[in-house]
């Protein structure tokens, strides 16, 4: 049986007080190593283990998002600085964990815990950086063979990540900045297909969210910038979703209407939570947003039922584009290429092998814009609407199997509207 116990800390005494930092460390089991270093005031720090095979003393080897790589800081728990919390807690067989709080008012949790309990069980790994003040971060894993990697950069940042995979899934979220937000949440991945999730947030006041049911899920989010918005769901397996955003107040995110139509009618506004939802099998979707404009960005949303379908949308130019796409079925195809300002198209596609196109060029204004809009119910039909100016307006309906609708519009205040059943 082996245990490593280690405890550094600094009493400074003062005239009249004393400042003390607080180490605890409380073990039951086998081979537990526990690393608590401590410089400063009034920090906090607690390893609790239970189990075999934990440890707290190595430190990890990351290539980062942004590029840097390089050893973590993290190994055990490491603070230096004033009034930092951070708390360790592993249950049941070969988890590892460290953090590290370079700074003031930080604060992080690590909890790890396999509750299948099997002898076999692979390690977790959760570490964190955290280089700043007011940083916050928890990490939960509640399986094994889960990894989940944090470094914050800056002030005030919040990271979490939820695991509750039976098996090697990945989380990891760099924050370079102030005030940036990120959640990840993982569950049923197993040795058949792992999840991973990745948020990059370079800036200020940036939010992105991450939820995975199911296994082979992959989720890229890059937001560059400030105030960006980024929220993405995937239930099923082997979906893909990848967000990048450059610049300020891009949102990919709930509070869009989703059409619905009957009979080719517009009928409600469906309001949708998540600015990327897919439910089914191998769905692809990807949102580029580029904004100049330093005060409103572009707008986008892909909600994808079924199996197989793929929606890309890019938005470049000042900003106020808007892009949502609704697909429900199998193979089905949906492309938006947004270049300027207030560029507006809503895509909703139902049934199999549907596929439309957007190309929308031009600088409107909230009054003036271009709209564009294709529903297509049935099989193998193809849209595709062109605008090139400002205030045009172009919609293409088409219900039943094999229709072809085409509308190019150059200028302004053309309309134009095709019907197929």
């Amino acid at each position: 049986m082996k245990k490593f116990v280690f405890l550094f800390s600094m009493l400074f005494v003062a005239s009249f007080a004393i400042a003390q930092n607080t180490g605890t460390v409380s073990q039951t089991g086998d081979e537990n190593t526990g690393v608590i270093d401590q410089t400063g005031d009034l920090n906090e720090a607690t390893i609790t283990t239970t189990g075999n095979l934990n440890k707290n003393d190595v430190q990890k080897w990351r290539n980062w998002p942004s590029g840097l790589s390089g050893y973590m800081l993290a190994k055990g728990i490491t603070q230096n600085g004033e009034g930092n919390t951070g708390s360790i807690l592993q249950n049941r067989h070969r988890s590892d964990a460290g953090m590290a709080q370079i700074g003031d008012g930080n604060t992080a949790e690590i909890t790890q815990n396999d509750p299948t309990n099997h002898s076999w069980g692979a390690e977790n790994h959760a570490f964190v950086d955290q280089v700043g003040n007011l940083n916050s971060s928890i990490q939960n894993q509640q399986g094994r063979a889960n990894s989940s990697y944090f470094r914050q950069i800056g002030n005030s940042n919040v990271a979490e990540s939820q695991q509750f995979d039976l098996y090697t899934s990945y989380t990891i979220s760099e924050q370079i900045g102030n005030e940036n937000k990120s959640y990840q949440f993982q569950e049923f991945g197993n040795w058949e297909g792992r999840n991973y999730a990745t948020i990059f947030q370079d800036g200020d006041e940036n939010d992105a969210s991450q939820s995975q049911h199911g296994k082979s899920n992959s989720s890229d989010v890059t937001q560059s910038g400030s105030k960006n918005i980024a929220s993405i769901e995937e239930r099923g397996d082997g979906n893909t979703a990848n967000v990048y955003q450059s610049g300020t107040s891009n949102k990919v995110f709930g509070g869009n209407d989703w059409l619905e139509y009957a009979n080719g009618q517009l009928i409600e506004h469906v309001p949708e939570d998540k600015g990327i939802y897919q439910d089914g099998n191998d769905n692809t979707a990807n949102i580029s947003q580029t904004a100049t404009l330093l005060v409103y960005g572009h707008q986008a949303a892909i909600r994808q039922l079924g199996d197989g379908n793929n929606a890309d949308i890019t938005q470049t130019g000042p900003g106020f584009n808007a892009a949502y796409a609704r697909q429900d079925g199998d193979l089905n195809e949906g492309t938006f290429t947004q270049d300027g300002k207030f560029n507006r198209a809503h895509l909703y596609q139902a049934g199999n092998s549907n596929e439309a196109i957007f190309a929308q060029s031009g600088e409107g204004t909230g009054e003036t814009p271009n709209e564009a809009e294709i529903f297509q119910s049935g099989d193998l039909n193809i849209g595709s609407i062109t605008q090139t100016g400002l205030n045009n307006f172009g919609s293409i309906s088409s219900i039943g199997n094999g229709h072809y609708g085409s509308i190019t519009q150059t200028g302004g205040m053309n309309q134009a509207l095709i019907t197929q059943n």
